[in-house]
């Protein structure tokens, strides 16, 4: 499939309601085409911009709107539909200042009807979700797990690496947005703890490292069954349980070829919940 044909799904991919075959066929092409891969999370932060901001209204410099006009003209209907990216990258603004190109480009096309702010955008772009307030929100982001947290006041984020604590990112928000990608360049799956102020429960992101390699039948903590769930089937695990049962000792002897139920052979239906999210996501959720 054409990487057009393929951009032409970024909103179905980012809203979760794309079918999983077209999932898996473009973060497959994630990792062949650095390119696409790019396209998609300018197109996801574009996409968090335009949830954030409301009908707030942007005020776009004459002479951004007169760059853009002359880039319209000059590539007339030969230029590919989703090039917004491109002019967005080639004129040097980020994603910000594409929110207001979007409003800049409306009000060209659309001179005999009257003018149109970057206000507006919302209006004609797909009806956004409302925010999901205090609740930390991992997402898949081409092939990088995306940690997301909208604070509704004063709050602290802390993302450390479980075991060493060290600390990965640190963010003092007050009813602002906190957006991270954990990153694991280790050969071995890596355990992120990500604490915020006020929260009830702890919470954990597994994140497969290069290595597939585990030992099907074996005995350990909880943290390295799902460790090793994570490498051989190269998934990330959101978990919500208590540090305690994280270090607790389970036995394991895998004999399914899906991370969903390899995981519920060890994790019972009676104290966990397990979950698969359109992304790929894994949410491990202990009850109690």
């Amino acid at each position: 499939m054409s990487r057009e044909r393929l951009q032409e799904h970024f909103s179905a991919l980012y809203e979760g309601t794309l079918d999983a075959g077209l999932t898996q066929q473009i973060q497959r092409r994630f990792d062949s085409d650095p390119q696409l891969k790019e396209d998609y999370e300018s197109f996801s932060l574009m996409m968090e911009t335009l949830g954030s901001i409301g009908e707030e209204e942007i005020e776009v410099p004459s002479f951004l709107s007169s760059r853009i006009a002359d880039r319209m003209e000059a590539a007339g209907n030969t230029k590919p539909a989703f090039s917004l990216f491109n002019w967005s990258k080639t004129l040097g603004f980020g994603a910000i200042a594409t929110v207001a190109i979007v409003g800049s480009v409306l009000a060209i096309k659309n001179q005999n009807s009257g003018p149109v702010t970057a206000g507006v955008v919302s209006n004609s772009a797909p009806a956004q979700a409302p925010k999901v307030l205090d609740t930390i929100e991992i997402k898949m982001v081409g092939s990088d797990a995306v940690l997301n947290y909208n604070s509704s006041g004063p709050k602290t984020l802390t993302a450390t690496f479980y075991g060493t604590g060290q600390v990965l990112r640190k963010a003092d928000l007050d009813g602002n947005t906190a957006t991270y990608a954990l990153k694991n360049t280790e050969s071995l799956a890596a355990i992120f703890e990500v604490d915020v102020t006020g929260e009830k429960s702890d919470h954990f992101v597994v994140v497969p490292g290069s290595s597939s390699s585990f030992e099907l039948q074996g005995e350990g903590k909880v943290s390295d069954f799902l460790k090793g769930v994570s490498a051989k089937f190269h998934k990330v695990i959101s978990i919500q349980m208590a540090a305690a049962k994280l270090e607790s000792t389970t036995k394991w002897d895998l004999k399914s070829d899906e991370a969903g139920a390899a995981l519920s052979s060890v994790l019972t239906a009676k104290d966990y919940s397990i979950s698969t999210a359109p992304d790929g996501i894994i949410t491990v959720e202990a009850h109690n």
